[in-house]
């Protein structure tokens, strides 16, 4: 008998040795489904002996970066041996935080499937880690995965008093994490509490995401099931068209085909059949890098790649100076997406001196070079106390790292980088020496008004609010002449009354804005630092619209916006024609009434025009000039002449004046949002189709583009209708739809905003 033990020893040990077999430096370099398939027989063996040989298994724990240490978790999960229990669960305390962290998700795999016997040590050691507040989510995953009406108590009791105690979480509960698991325990009755949780506003977008995730997966887990089917399905798709015989060439040319008919859809459906076969073709990855540009999507890696790949293949000189002159493109078009701020985009903070966490919109954000800070173009305070004493969160940090992700995708911007120093006052500087040396400026000249401008710019830039303020009514004290403190007290005081809902605030900003027209107005006034000087009137009449100043044009009330639209509205030509008819009277009388109070209108706008022999429609993009007489007075503010001011800019067909539609002035560059949503693409679309405010203009299987209309308007002896907006629907993953929409201005945005979120509810 113990002779067959000592053999039976020997045999393990061996087994064990030629497990290891590929623990060194050329084993190293295999894929691990070669390493896998070579070792195929030793782990089947291994799983045939099984509790025999599980005390050897276990010190190969030990040394997680081996492929032995892989493979031996791998055994262990077929096993299923409570032996294993302790040392798995050391295993993810030991590795989860470390460089090796992957393989915690073979370990928590193990614990699952070992099952009942593991549900007393896991929620022992999970507790235990909940006392001192740490969150180790590998042993979390591994006790939640394990369906059994003892870890759903304890899961809906945290859960519970995570409701009714959030500070007590907060900081280093995963909730979202903690929460998923809930559809594996499969109970319905969980789903009050879990809508409560997404319902709270200190979590994170993707918080509330995963989390609305998992209530869908409870209330619909056949749906689930069918979801995960399909992805595995597109997975099988891929792998199976990698196996195909495909023609580079002839996709090649059908692709440069479609692309100059600007089917960009079918272009890239056949890079990306190329692509999955021929993941070097450098020829497919400039195309996909090119074709996504035209689109707005600047994939900064894709056309290295391309270049890569082209050296490694020895292209031809020709064909890098094609893509040298590509890359020139795509690095403007990152460059400008970069300075883009992504107006919905919310981070993750919390208040240090109250501790409640909260999502608050950045702005533009900067990132200092290879420092890990950020400095953001909003004021960034507590919703809650008012204080400027907050930080990003994890999450927070984690959404910025997404957004810069996406950038490098071209799907969103707003994430710039900035160097760590900076010219002031003909000296580089380092940027936290900036406000230093400007308070030492000060002592040096007090009575300097612009230091103390500069100095509160500054402050601004650090999220030092307070000091802001103080810098520049000691600015305005020295130097009433300055106009940029104006301008700057205008859009601090009316984002807190706008965002922070401070409701003095709004007082003081049209205090500001009052000041702000009579010192313009007086045309003598010291422009330092304002940096746009030639948008400012532009500014101006925005702000007296938005808080109801101005006399000549006036904001449609929310209420009325959907009587407006319905009235003008344009969906078909005939119902157009009949428009154009009855109100063309109306229309000129009122456009030679703008004509004659403004001393000539240029309108910015794209619109929609009608021929009259066709009946059709056309879309018209660039400016459209109204008759005027350039020597009247310029309309843009300067009390020059047209023929010595602004006449260049009708030359160049620049954004110029105010919109005829009573709304607002024209901005510089359009509005645009993006609207998440769960709806069917095609479903969607059809429901806008059939909506009489939108106008379908393009289609194809993967978006659709809608113009939404407003007023009409006369000119040139032609009627038009002023475009409030473009709304795009677009395709994304699994036949779901996101929406994008567009507008020149900010009334026009609300608008739009109001009947698509409108449209939606319906």
């Amino acid at each position: 008998m113990e002779n067959n033990t000592n053999s039976t020893e020997k045999d393990t040990i061996s087994l064990i040795e030629d497990l290891k077999q590929f623990d060194n430096n050329k084993g190293y370099k295999l894929s691990y489904g070669e390493v896998k398939k070579r070792l195929s027989d030793i782990i089947k063996n291994f799983i045939e002996q099984g509790e025999k040989c599980i005390e050897y298994l276990h010190p190969l724990l030990e040394h997680e970066k081996t492929w032995s240490c892989t493979f031996a978790l791998e055994i262990m999960k077929e096993i299923k041996s409570e032996k294993s229990i302790k040392p798995l669960i050391n295993f993810i305390k030991n590795n989860e935080n470390g460089d090796y962290w992957e393989c915690c998700d073979d370990a928590l795999s193990a614990l699952v499937s070992i099952g009942e016997p593991a549900i007393k040590p896991l929620l022992s050691e999970v507790k235990s880690n909940f006392q001192n507040k740490e969150y180790y989510a590998y042993l979390v995953g591994a006790l939640t995965g394990i369906k059994h009406d003892t870890i759903y108590a304890f899961m809906a009791d945290i859960l519970n008093d995570y409701i009714e105690n959030t500070e007590k979480y907060d900081g280093w509960l995963e909730i979202d994490h903690f929460t998923y698991d809930f559809s594996v325990q499969q109970k319905k009755e969980i789903l009050p509490l879990l809508e409560k949780l997404a319902s709270m506003n200190h979590l994170s977008e993707h918080e509330q995401m995963e989390i609305k995730s998992t209530i869908e997966a409870i209330e619909d887990p056949e749906k689930s099931g069918k979801d995960i089917e399909e992805m595995k399905k597109g997975f099988e798709k891929i792998e199976k068209l990698k196996k195909e015989s495909i023609n580079e060439k002839e996709l090649l040319e059908q692709a440069i085909d479609f692309e100059a008919k600007k089917d960009y859809d079918n272009a890239l459906d056949c890079i990306t059949r190329i692509l999955t076969v021929y993941p070097k073709s450098y020829h497919a990855l400039f195309l996909d890098a090119r074709i996504n540009r035209k689109l707005g999507k600047p994939k900064v890696f894709v056309l290295s790649e391309a270049i890569e790949q082209a050296k490694k293949q020895k292209a031809s000189q020709e064909v890098f100076e094609v893509m040298e002159e590509e890359r020139k493109k795509i690095s403007e078009l990152y460059n400008e997406l970069q300075l883009t701020t992504d107006e919905e985009l919310e981070l993750n903070f919390k208040c240090l001196n109250c501790s409640k966490r909260q999502n608050l919109k950045p702005g533009l954000i900067w990132e200092i070079e290879d420092s890990g800070r950020f400095l953001f173009e909003k004021e960034i305070m507590c919703k809650y106390c008012f204080s400027h004493n907050v930080e990003l969160t994890k999450e927070g940090k984690m959404q910025i790292t997404g957004q810069k992700m996406r950038l490098w995708w071209g799907e969103s911007g707003g994430v710039a980088n900035i160097g760590k120093k900076v010219m002031v006052e003909d000296k580089k500087i380092g940027l936290d020496d900036v406000y230093p040396y400007l308070m030492r400026r000060i002592k040096e000249k007090p009575l300097d008004g612009e230091l103390c401008l500069r100095a509160g710019n500054s402050a601004r830039k650090f999220n030092k609010y307070d000091d802001a303020i103080m810098h520049y009514k000691k600015a305005i004290e020295l130097n009433p002449k300055l106009i940029a403190v104006y301008v700057n007290f205008v859009g601090i005081f009316k984002y807190r009354h706008k965002y922070y809902e401070i409701k003095e605030a709004k007082d003081e900003a049209i205090l500001y804005l009052k000041k702000l027209r009579s010192l313009y107005d007086s045309q003598d006034y010291d422009s330092a630092t304002l940096s746009h000087f030639d948008s400012l009137i532009e500014f101006i009449r925005e702000q007296e619209i938005e808080f109801e100043l101005s006399t000549k044009f006036k904001k449609v009330k929310d209420e009325d916006i959907k009587a407006t639209i319905k009235n003008a509205s344009t969906h078909n030509t005939d119902s157009v024609s009949q428009n154009i008819k009855g109100l063309i009277n109306i229309s000129k009388q009122e456009a030679m009434k703008l004509l004659e109070e403004n001393s000539g209108v240029i309108v910015f706008q794209s619109y929609q025009i009608f021929d009259e022999k066709t009946n059709e429609s056309k879309r018209l993009q660039l400016s459209s000039i109204m008759p005027i007489d350039v020597s009247k007075l310029c309309i843009c503010g300067s009390k020059n002449y047209l023929k010595d001011c602004c006449l260049d800019k009708i030359k160049r067909k620049e954004p110029f004046v105010a919109n005829i539609d009573y709304a607002t002035y024209s901005l510089f560059k359009p509005i645009e949002s993006k609207i998440k949503t769960n709806d069917n693409y095609t479903e969607l679309v059809g429901s806008f189709q059939d909506d009489q405010r939108f106008y379908c203009e393009e289609e194809t299987k993967n978006s659709a583009l809608f113009i939404y209309y407003g007023n009409l308007f006369f000119t040139d002896e032609k009627l038009g209708t002023v475009i409030f907006g473009t709304i795009k629907i677009k395709k994304i993953f699994d036949n779901k739809a996101g929406i994008e929409i567009e507008a020149l201005s900010k009334n026009r945005f609300d608008a739009l905003n109001f009947a698509v979120r409108e449209h939606l509810e319906e």
